[in-house]
């Protein structure tokens, strides 16, 4: 599964074999696996049971929602038809349910396109039918209709500037919500009127599982608002840098009630029922349930790590080296488990690469040559960053192997680690994946 990589050493070999088995424990199959069920007419979502009508659509966006859509589709027995929009690569074949490819994390010409052809289909639903939406992360770029005349290359710059200035994806999605016609609830106006039984299926790669975050909510409700986005945009000083089109029409609209987000006293007018297919910590739980039946004791040190990527990859390299020296807080030989989102600060670098990269790099930095550790940190959707890579590995030979190749001090500020831990082959690929779980860091110390 995991290929052309340097298994030079016992730890690294060990780490690419754990790696896969929890890749494969949540493929979209295991997870989805007794958590959906459908029986003559009757939807089991957990332990809950729905009459669903004979009249039902399928609709979604996001990285994961083709191959949600593919075992939607080999469950019911009835007749479906819908559109969903996934990432490049990440498409499958359907029977009767379109998919549409777009591109990720940056929108690009379809990105219009397709999410028009969406709505439209949408509108042509039939009353007091059901309408299944399958939502998970990417959903935010690759869905998306843009408020007044806002053009395509305005989101497109505002997309590179919040994806490299640091933000949570929490603060980036309340300004994407907020320039957006789809986004923050605003999905399901169009399904005013047409008393549909609606079920939104989500798998999150977000903190805190927060409905209105995850793709950016377009079927559920938001408690944000102009005024949050402003002040998000005046606190990173991005007012100068964002497109001005964009930037006045947030302030234009701050006392505008009609433009805001939906609400929740709107929002249960709708006949909406969430189910999570997949909590974000599921694939720290399914981790850490698998080696600790190695016979390696293992500790979860956070299923919701955030920050600036290479500070909580160093600070994760200081607990390791803690435990190495002084066997504490935990006793070796152990495992240390993390998950969660960290950030990639960019500023003016023109680096390529993605947080799993640039956390394995801070990770190094602080151990340098100490043997006996080795980290490995992965996108669980198979991409990291802009990037085809899922992530990286890193141990001691990582450090030696860079101070060979490069200029250590300039490599450590370039954020240009796709092609850093390419050269020295440390690059973990693993091709697309179906779940999109959020990052995942596992480290060894023995």
């Amino acid at each position: 599964m995991i290929e052309n990589i340097d298994k030079s050493t016992k730890q690294r070999e060990m780490m690419i074999d754990y790696t896969e088995e929890i890749l494969e424990s949540i493929s979209l199959e295991n997870i989805m696996k007794d958590k959906i069920k459908y029986s003559e007419g009757i939807l089991t979502l957990g332990e809950n049971k729905f009459k669903v009508s004979d009249k039902t659509y399928v609709f979604g966006f996001g990285k994961s929602s083709a191959a949600m859509a593919e075992k939607i589709e080999k469950l019911f027995d009835i007749h479906l038809e819908g559109l969903i929009i996934t990432k490049d690569g990440y498409e499958k074949n359907l029977k009767n349910i379109e998919i549409l490819s777009g591109a990720h994390p940056y929108p690009d010409e379809r990105t219009f396109q397709n999410s028009d052809k969406l709505i439209e289909k949408l509108k042509m639903v039939e009353k007091n039918s059901t309408v299944i939406f399958l939502i998970s992360g990417g959903g935010s770029a690759l869905f998306e209709k843009a408020e007044d005349d806002i053009s395509l290359e305005d989101l497109k710059i505002t997309n590179k500037i919040l994806l490299k200035s640091g933000l949570d994806i929490k603060n980036i999605n309340v300004i994407r919500k907020h320039i957006s016609g789809v986004k923050g609830g605003k999905l399901l106006k169009v399904l005013k009127n047409k008393n549909c039984q609606i079920f939104n299926l989500i798998i999150s790669d977000v903190e805190n599982n927060n409905l209105s975050t995850i793709a950016s909510g377009p079927t559920n409700y938001d408690e944000s608002t102009f005024y949050d986005a402003t002040k998000i945009i005046e606190e990173k000083n991005l007012k100068n840098m964002l497109p001005k089109k964009l930037v006045d029409f947030m302030y234009k609209n701050l006392e505008i009630k009609e433009k805001e987000t939906l609400k929740i006293e709107e929002f249960k007018k709708y006949k909406v029922k969430n189910f999570f297919i997949s909590k974000v910590e599921e694939a720290v739980i399914r981790a850490y349930n698998i080696l600790n039946k190695k016979g390696i004791k293992t500790h979860i040190l956070s299923t919701d790590l955030y920050g600036d990527s290479f500070e909580a990859g160093k600070f994760t390299g200081s607990i390791a080296l803690e435990i190495k020296k002084y066997d504490r807080p935990f006793r070796k030989p152990c495992i240390l488990i993390s998950g969660g989102e960290t950030t990639v600060n960019v500023e003016d670098s023109h680096g390529i690469g993605g947080p799993n990269k640039e956390f394995v790099l801070g990770f190094v930095d602080r151990i340098k040559t100490q043997k006996g550790i080795t980290q490995i940190a992965i996108d669980t959707d198979g991409t990291d960053g802009p990037c085809d890579s899922a992530g990286a590995i890193g141990d001691f030979k990582t450090y030696e192997k860079i101070r060979r190749n490069y200029e250590y001090n300039k490599v450590v500020n370039s954020k240009n680690t796709e092609e850093i831990f390419k050269k020295i082959n440390d690059l973990v690929i693993t091709g697309p994946k179906e779940s999109n779980l959020n990052d995942l860091r596992i480290t060894i110390i023995e």
